[in-house]
């Protein structure tokens, strides 16, 4: 079986487990909400609340799209610098428009100081999550090692080693539409983006001690192994 074909075919033990919404899906596209929730207030009339908010979305126990190293990180700037010096930053993601992903990221990258985040992997982390108060199921967050390993498992175009956060996200949000319709072509319906995010989450990183794993057919999960998912082999 091709590794495609084996990416699919996981993939879809786990959208058909009754529980895999409740652990990949529905945290992410409520932090999500509560993004876009902060955003309508950062674009109304309340100009301090949305800071707050902002702030206890990053904070909120549940999650852990974003390393809390660089939550904390994140965070203490957004106390520090407080509603004014935040905003322009804010603006460039949040803006209200056709404006694309790619230049929102861009631009929010071009306002966020250094010292916030000082790799373009965490840089790309951060702006991947807070643009999900666009819109999360559009607009899923990323990291960009696990995500070329599965573009390159599944045969999909991805970016040079050297390509730019905007750029990165940009290729991915193509990618994830493409997986959309190739899922379609197997028979396997997915929502939306976020969904298509969360499968390649899954079977790239899925936690080796889970039970879920555990029982799994030695067969399946000899195919996990053939992908490079970091815990794969400590599930055989």
């Amino acid at each position: 079986m091709k590794r495609r074909e084996v990416f699919f075919h996981l993939a879809r033990l786990f959208a058909e487990w009754p529980e895999w919404d409740d652990k990949e899906y529905a945290y992410k596209a409520a932090l999500g909400h509560r993004l876009a929730d902060a955003r309508d207030m950062f674009l109304g009339s309340d100009c301090e609340g949305w800071c707050t908010d902002v702030v206890a979305v990053l904070d909120d126990p549940t999650n852990n799209i974003i390393d809390w190293r660089e939550r904390d990180t994140l965070t203490k700037w957004i106390r520090a610098a407080g509603p004014e010096d935040t905003k322009p930053a804010f603006e460039a993601i949040w803006t209200v428009g056709p404006t694309s992903p790619r230049w929102r990221i861009s631009d929010f990258l071009v306002a966020l100081p250094a010292k916030v985040g000082r790799t373009r992997g965490v840089r790309l982390n951060i702006a991947s999550f807070l643009i999900g108060g666009c819109g999360v199921e559009d607009h899923p967050p990323m990291r960009i090692t696990l995500f070329r390993e599965a573009w390159e498992a599944l045969g999909y175009p991805g970016t040079k080693a050297n390509a730019d956060p905007p750029s990165i996200y940009d290729q991915a949000l193509r990618n994830f539409d493409r997986l959309c319709e190739d899922a379609a072509d197997r028979n396997l319906e997915l929502r939306n983006r976020l969904d298509a995010q969360g499968l390649v989450w899954s079977v790239m990183h899925w936690d080796r001690e889970d039970p879920f794993v555990q029982q799994w057919s030695k067969e399946d999960r000899t195919r996990l192994a053939q992908l490079p998912n970091p815990f794969a082999r400590s599930a055989l």
